[in-house]
């Protein structure tokens, strides 16, 4: 693990086929009010223009690593293995953070003394264009009790850690696959504190490359999780049942809600159930 140094943050973003935004992205993080960074970018084994595109800005705080591709997760450990800094961004090559994202992100860490700091933000589309806030009225609440209900973060790049916390540890699990960032959520949580800080400072970028779109990969993840993970903090069929009830939402599978009443009946004198049941008519009516 490379030394620490105190202030500095390094944003670590992995490429896979990026060119298309990664100039966009890449300004967005050298644009920080807070100038004390590093960037480590890693192309994951495509040979699109990114590394050109990103060689041209020319700026020293910048650096670029290729390899074989290995998968965004791996890609993500191995950026923390190289970092030197005393927080950690993972930024994705399509997302962008407002200009005082970092220093209001420490700023939090070190008011409330926590480990790291979610941030809210806008979904936008492929231009650019704002879709919604990312949170209106149900905000995150990152407690252990609480993640072991679901993953209530967008993206990784929403959130600023404590590298030490997070290397403490081991970085992502890469067996985790889809669910890799709410397996970390979880178990930072064991440990460390997570805090929401409601301030737009990302745009979250939707479009049709998006890994997490593949609802059925998710589920698979989360189950695995929550049968391999979880069965000394929590009731495994409990946890799964929260995974069908979103599984049933973003797919429009009644079978999938069924599945999670029979995991957990508790779940029916609950209001989200029946905001789920809706959601799953007006998808079958699509």
């Amino acid at each position: 693990m490379a030394k620490r140094e105190k202030n500095l943050v390094s944003v670590v973003i992995p490429i896979y086929n990026g060119e298309r935004y990664i100039e966009e992205t890449l300004r967005s993080a050298l644009n920080q009010t807070h100038a004390d960074l590093e960037v480590i970018c890693i192309i994951d084994g495509t040979k699109d223009a990114s590394a050109s595109i990103i060689e041209k800005m020319k700026d020293p705080r910048v650096s670029i690593l290729e390899q074989e591709n290995r998968g965004a997760t791996f890609t993500r450990n191995r950026g923390l293995s190289l970092a030197t800094g005393e927080y950690i961004l993972f930024l994705d090559q399509d997302d962008v953070i407002e200009p005082d994202f970092i220093e209001s992100a420490v700023r939090e860490i070190v008011r409330t003394g926590s480990t790291g700091v979610a941030v809210n933000g806008y979904r936008i589309d492929a231009k650019g264009r704002v879709i919604r806030r990312m949170y209106r009225i149900n905000k995150p609440k990152l407690t252990l009790k609480s993640l072991l209900k679901g993953n209530q973060l967008c993206t990784s790049s929403q959130v600023l850690l404590k590298r030490d916390s997070l290397a403490a540890i081991g970085g992502f699990d890469v067996s985790a696959d889809q669910a890799d960032d709410w397996d970390m959520w979880l178990r930072h949580a064991r440990g460390g504190k997570l805090v929401f800080l409601d301030r737009y400072l990302l745009s979250y970028r939707l479009h049709d490359a998006n890994q997490s779109r593949n609802v059925d990969k998710m589920l698979k993840s989360e189950l695995h999780i929550a049968e391999k993970k979880l069965a000394d903090i929590g009731n495994p069929d409990r946890i799964k049942s929260y995974s069908y009830m979103r599984y049933a939402k973003g797919s429009g599978n009644w079978g999938a809600l069924a599945k999670a009443v029979r995991l957990n009946t508790w779940l029916m004198l609950q209001p989200r159930f029946y905001v789920t049941a809706c959601q799953v008519a007006l998808n079958r009516q699509k």
